[in-house]
């Protein structure tokens, strides 16, 4: 446990909490950019327009939410919490209008200092 007899004159802000919500139309797309990366993040589907086999479409790059590289989550379904570094977030409504939740907790790096996350930079499955 952390000393309180000298003062902290130098703190540092770390894990800070990030929160983004809306609704995307089916067949657009939406990015959610970070200006730091993230180190855990959860992403929720609110709400599905036509339920059935319709689900918000979750990746990190737009081919690969367009494509196969995502996962479908349906209304009232998460991701969960799962730890990652990630710049962006790419939501896609798939077969109607969808709401989500996204909820973040960035670090201290900048993403502008981190790799892009694509296969031409030699990352498969995204």
């Amino acid at each position: 446990m952390a000393s309180y007899a000298n003062t902290q004159t130098a703190l540092i802000v770390d894990h800070v909490p990030f929160f983004a919500s809306g609704s995307i139309a089916d067949a657009t797309n939406a990015t959610v950019t970070f200006d730091n990366l993230t180190e855990r993040i959860n992403i929720v589907c609110t709400s599905v327009t036509d339920g059935g086999t319709d689900a918000l479409l979750v990746g990190v790059t737009t081919a690969g939410v367009e494509g196969t590289a995502r996962v479908a989550l349906t209304a009232g379904t998460s991701t969960g919490w799962f730890d990652c570094r990630l710049k962006q977030v790419v939501v896609r409504g798939g077969g109607s209008a969808c709401g989500y939740q996204l909820m973040a907790v960035l670090g201290r790096n900048e993403s502008a200092t981190y790799p892009d996350i694509t296969t031409a930079n030699g990352f498969a499955g995204v």
